[in-house]
């Protein structure tokens, strides 16, 4: 069985040039990562001087993730709830994310919640209610009314106010 299996370590440039990707153009620009951790439970909330390394006689000074992703969002399950990580570079907004990736996992749980009719993935809400209100409220511009009627209709009453103008 191990002579049917065959692994190849690759240079990324070779990886660049087989995707016809200029070499400083990167292979991949967004990362997600989902860690299973059941410690991380425990360790949540608490400062770096308080982490546990789980090796006597070595005490961890400091931490700090980094990665080479323009996009990296990493999702802690903590075998009690998730916790959500966003490391963006600039000008994705990180904490934006964040939140559209909540507000999206929110809507996921809620549809499987639901026991009436199913909800299409692509009907999930991904937008929580201060993210819609800024949308529709502020960044809109000034409300105006809806029509009531069709496009089809509407046309037709512009035509019957303006008969001598050109439709097209």
């Amino acid at each position: 069985l191990a002579d049917l299996l065959v692994h190849e370590h690759a240079p990324l440039t070779l990886a660049q040039q087989a995707a016809d990707l200029a070499a400083e153009t990167p292979l991949f620009t967004s990362l997600l990562n989902y860690r299973q951790n059941a410690n991380a439970a425990q360790r949540l909330g608490r400062s770096i001087a308080e982490l546990n390394t789980g090796l006597d006689g070595v005490e961890l000074l400091s931490a700090h993730e980094r990665t080479n992703y323009p996009l990296t969002v990493s999702v802690d399950d903590t075998g009690e709830g998730f916790g959500l990580t966003v490391q963006a570079a600039a000008p994705i907004a990180a904490q934006t994310v964040c939140h559209l990736v909540s507000s999206t996992a929110e809507g996921v749980v809620a549809a499987l919640e639901d026991e009436s009719e199913g909800l299409l993935l692509g009907r999930v809400p991904v937008l929580g209610d201060a993210e819609q209100d800024r949308l529709v409220r502020e960044w809109s511009g000034e409300s105006r009314p809806v029509a009531e009627a069709s496009l089809t209709e509407l046309f037709a009453a512009q035509a019957v106010r303006t008969p001598d103008a050109t439709a097209v």
